[in-house]
């Protein structure tokens, strides 16, 4: 939502409050998520209004592209995960030892920022 419209992130944040530190929750996930629960801050509403400020003023980025490569890599971790003697692991370290970069580096150069998101 940050990316591709900062001005929703404003939106949504600005209509939550503040009990002196205490960022109340909204309910916008549904339960359970992070806007759901209160949340102890150290800086208290102003540092949330001078972040909205400067975030409503922020360009969308582009949309993010799929790229063949990095599918695969996810694909094989996806199976070394499900492999045996262990089915059923998570996390981004493969059996190997590999992280996510070396990975990636399998199934091509990589210019910029890359992440793994293991669901």
């Amino acid at each position: 939502m940050i990316q591709r419209g900062p001005w929703l992130t404003v939106h949504v944040f600005a209509t939550r409050r503040f009990d002196g530190l205490v960022f109340q929750g909204g309910g916008t996930s549904g339960g359970g998520g992070p806007l759901d629960r209160p949340r102890e801050t150290r800086e208290g509403a102003a540092a949330l209004r001078d972040a909205l400020a400067e975030l409503a003023l922020a360009p969308a980025a582009p949309a993010l592209r799929r790229a063949h490569g990095m599918d695969l890599a996810a694909r094989a971790h996806a199976d070394d995960l499900g492999a045996p003697p262990a089915p059923g692991r998570t996390g981004h370290t493969g059996r190997d030892g590999s992280k996510p970069n070396e990975r990636m580096l399998r199934h091509g150069l990589w210019y910029g920022l890359a992440a793994e998101l293991c669901a």
